[in-house]
Order: C-alpha cells, then structure tokens, then sequence
C-alpha cells in the first residue's frame, strides 16, 4: 500500500513539474508578445523594490491594494540576482505556481481529500481559461490571494481537528489572517467574511436548518469552527484598519473606505457576471463555430451546468458527508454570494473573469468532494470527472496554441531598439503601453503614464514610480503615441507637430524634445491653438 502510495505522489510530482516546466516555456518564449500593462506593473514595482532593498516603497502608485503578500517578494528577490527581466518573470512565475501546488496540497492533507484531491492540483497550473492564463499563471497577480486561501483553509482544518501542533497552526493563521488584511479589503471579502458565515452554517444541516436557524443560533456560535473564524477575521480586520489609519499616510494607494452603493443595474450587471463566469470556464469569444472553438465554448456551458448541479447535490446530501466537504462547500457558496454582493450592489471591482479568479477556484476541491461522494467508478461520477477533465485539456490546449500565435504587442521590440539606442531614458505613453515599453527594454526606459494628451498632459498615478512624474529640465525627453490614437485625438494633439517626430511605424509614433521645459512650451502653445 506504501509502495502504491509512493508511486502515485511520484507520478503526480513528475506530471506537476512537467506542466510548470511547460508554462515557464511559454512565459520565456512567447512572454513578451502577449505582456499587457498589468503584467509590465508588477515587474516595475518589483524592480523599485530591489533597488530600494525593501518589500514596500514610498516611492511608488499602488492601485487597490497595498502589496504586502504578493508577487514581489519573489520578484523583487529575483531582480537581486540578476538584471534580465524576462529571466526573473520566468523563474519567478516557476516559484510561485509551486508555492501555490504546495498550498493546495497542504489543504488537501488537512481537509482529507484523498488522492483525486490531489490529483486535481494538476489542474492549477494548467491555463484552463484566458484570465487565468493572463492574471495567474503569466501575470501572477492571483496567485498570492488564490495560495493564501489555501493555507488559511489547510491551518483552519488543523485547528477545527484540534491534533498534535493545533495551537502553532492557530498562531499562524492569525498572523497570515493579519498580514492579508494589511494588503486591504479583498482578502477579506473573497475568505475571512466567507470563513465566518461557512463556520456558523457548519452547525446546520439541510434542509431543517431554515426551521432551525434562529433556535441553533447560540449553539453555532460557540462551536469551535465559528470561534476560530471569527478570531481570524477580526485579526484581518484588525491589519485592515492599520492599513486604512495608518499604511494610506505612508504610502499611496487606493483606499475603499469611500465605497457607496451602486445602482442597482441587477440586468445590466447579470449580464457582465454572467459573462465573467462564462470567461472563467473558457468560454472566449471570437472563436470560430465551426471548429475547435464550438467543442471548448460548449464545454464551457457545460461546465457552469455541472458546477450549480454538484453544488446543489452537495448541499441537498450534507449529511452524507465530512465536516471538513461540507465545510469547504459552504466556504464556496458563502465565497460566491459575498462576491456576488460587492458585484451587484458596490463599487469595488467589476465582475471581469480575472476578478473571479480568487474565489472561484475553490470549485476545483468542490468538484473533488462530488467525485468521491459518487465514487469515480459510478456513472455520475465517470460523467463529471470526463466532463471537467475534457474542458480543462481542450481549453488549455487551446491556450498553449493561440498564446504562441498571439502578439498584442506588435510595433513596440522596434521602438524600444530606437529609444535605447538613441540615448533616450524618460519619456511619455498613455497607461496601456508605458509600463510595457519599460519592460521591453529591461528597465532602461522610465516611462510616465499619463491620462490624458490633451493640454492638459496630466500623468496618471496609477501603478507607477512617482519619480517619472517630476519634471526634469536637463535630459531630453520623448513621447509615444499610439497611431490609432494619435489619428482619433488628432485635434487635441495639434501640438505634437511632424518636425519633432523622431520615429514612426505601423503601431507608434515617438516624438522628442530638448527637455521638460521645451515640451512644456509645446504643450502650452498647442493649449492656446485650439
């Protein structure tokens, strides 16, 4: 049985560090075509903070949240090592989908999933879907929140079981629970929140808990799991509350302590979920009907169909399974509501299938606990496994094959060879291509993002060193602009006149300029043209 057991975590080890090996591949060779501003972000930051030697800069724009747990403090590291950015976005993407592996079987151990639990880890490094590909797996940006979860659910497992090193399990989950919170509100929106509501439902069982419900109510709250929850989410709030009244005067960043509710739009808004969670399971449009395109979209439908059928079993059959499955199915369906809650009725974040990605990657274990309460061998469970097992396979398929045969960076290699060659080391792009420009020339373009090019020409604080917005009256400066642009704003950017175009393509136009000053005379004049 040893022997059996040995080989099965062999072979599933060889088959893991195949998939990263094969995703690193991709990332190295095709990496570049395919890097959006997002992506180009994280490796500025993590650039900053290898040159400033710290994990958090003054120095820096963060958007919504402040990065206390996330890429950087592999990145960051990495940029120590070496000065080749395509090598550190390589092996740090390697690093941290197996930190997430290690995560997500961890989680596995504690909760008893047994082996389809952990053969579905293959499933986490596999691009299943294009916002997971783009935001996880290359741009790694979720892979912190999606890992934290993990081991948060792998340490409250630990302590609910109450075995030999439960109170070193719950130590730490406390200081990870506040650690998360100082990054901002997410973390607790997509675990803590939905932790507590998991454990206090975990007293009840379907369907008499609607009957119930308010006479358990003293019960629920004093169990164990409840507790625990409760502690964990208020030591996120707690780091939470530090990063509002004190970390936002440190550093800049977007706070949501100002978040009204929406209007309620719920047919608009359906509309967008809707398509968010048809992204996550691969639908993507533009694909041809006829041919591969119809079997993975179809397969797409078909896997939101099973998700609400095994979640709907699950829940209806509560009873016919563990605390730990019935607890990380309410996880999921608490996760979802919540989520659910901020998407319909707050403005937070939109229901884009990258927004997704933090919670709704919990369905990977959901699907695990149907599977072994159907049993592998019967025909419900033959149909789902095949099923899922088709969609991550073709879709992913289709990944690999459309991100090696995709540029949405055409023009640029050729503009930056330009620029550096040239000597230019400041300059000017909308917030879509700046960061990029820095990272296609390995940090030798400090590249401002800027909101607008009309006379205004205001930068955009956003995701950017604050040094590319000073003004600086010795070093000449350029500006890039992207054809379509220039061509659709051509009133507003009168100023930007031919004789100080330097280099053009298909794509771009670069125009230069003396200093500072020189384009802010240029700028002033264009304002009084129009």
């Amino acid at each position: 049985m040893k022997k059996k057991e040995l080989r099965f975590n062999l072979i599933l080890m060889l088959i893991l560090a195949a998939e990263i090996a094969l995703s690193m591949y991709f990332t190295y060779k095709y990496g570049m075509n395919n890097v959006d501003a997002d992506n180009s972000s994280e490796m500025v930051l993590s650039r900053l903070l290898a040159d400033e030697g710290t994990f958090f800069s003054r120095n820096w724009f963060y958007s919504t949240e402040l990065r206390v747990l996330n890429t950087q403090i592999v990145l960051s590291l990495l940029f120590r090592l070496t000065d080749n950015w395509l090598l550190v976005r390589t092996l740090g993407s390697g690093i941290l989908m197996a930190i997430m592996v290690c995560a997500y079987l961890y989680m596995i151990r504690e909760t008893g999933l047994g082996r389809c639990g952990k053969a579905a880890a293959c499933v986490l490094v596999l691009p299943f879907c294009q916002c997971y590909q783009q935001f996880a797996l290359f741009g790694l940006y979720y892979i912190p929140h999606v890992t934290i979860s993990f081991v948060t659910a792998g340490l409250f497992a630990g302590i609910i079981k109450r075995h030999k090193g439960w109170q070193i399990k719950a130590v730490l989950a406390v200081a990870l629970a506040a650690a998360a919170g100082l990054g901002g509100i997410r973390m607790l929106v997509v675990l803590y929140c939905p932790l507590v509501i998991a454990a206090f439902l975990l007293n009840y069982r379907m369907p008499a808990c609607i009957q119930d419900i308010w006479r358990n109510i003293p019960a629920a709250v004093k169990t164990r799991a409840f507790v625990y929850s409760f502690i964990l989410a208020a030591a996120s709030g707690i780091g939470f509350i530090i990063n509002t009244a004190v970390l936002s005067d440190i550093f800049t960043f977007k706070s949501f302590n100002g978040t009204e509710f929406s209007d309620a739009d719920i047919f608009g808004r359906s509309d967008a979920i809707l398509n968010g969670l048809m992204q996550f399971f691969g639908y993507k449009a533009g694909r041809r009907v006829m041919g591969p395109g119809l079997v993975a979209n179809m397969l797409a439908v078909a896997g939101i169909v099973i998700a609400v059928y095994v979640m709907w079993t699950l829940i209806k059959k509560a009873e016919l399974t563990s605390v730990y499955d019935r607890f990380i199915v309410l996880f999921f369906a608490a996760d979802f509501c919540v989520n659910m809650f901020t998407f319909y009725f707050a403005d937070m974040w939109e229901a884009n299938g990258n927004y997704l990605i933090p919670f709704m990657m919990w369905l990977i274990p959901v699907f695990v606990i149907y599977i072994n309460y159907k049993g592998i061998m019967t025909a419900c469970g033959r149909v789902v496994a095949g099923l899922l097992a088709a969609m991550v396979v073709i879709n992913s398929g289709m990944e690999y094959y459309e991100w090696k045969n995709t540029d949405i960076n055409p023009g640029k290699e050729g503009i930056v060879k330009f620029l550096v060659n040239n000597g230019y080391e400041r300059g000017y792009a909308d917030f879509w291509d700046a960061n990029v420009f820095t990272e296609y020339s390995q940090g030798q373009l400090k590249m401002c993002n800027i909101r607008t090019f009309d006379e205004s020409f205001a930068a955009l604080e956003w995701l950017m060193d604050k040094s590319y917005t000073e003004w600086n009256g010795d070093s000449k400066v350029f500006i890039v602009v992207d054809n379509a642009f220039s061509w659709e704003n051509r009133d507003t950017l009168s100023y930007l006149d031919r004789r100080y175009m330097v280099a053009s393509n298909n794509e771009y136009c670069v125009f230069a300029f003396d200093n500072d000053a020189q384009l802010a005379q240029i700028v002033e004049r264009g304002k009084h043209r129009q």
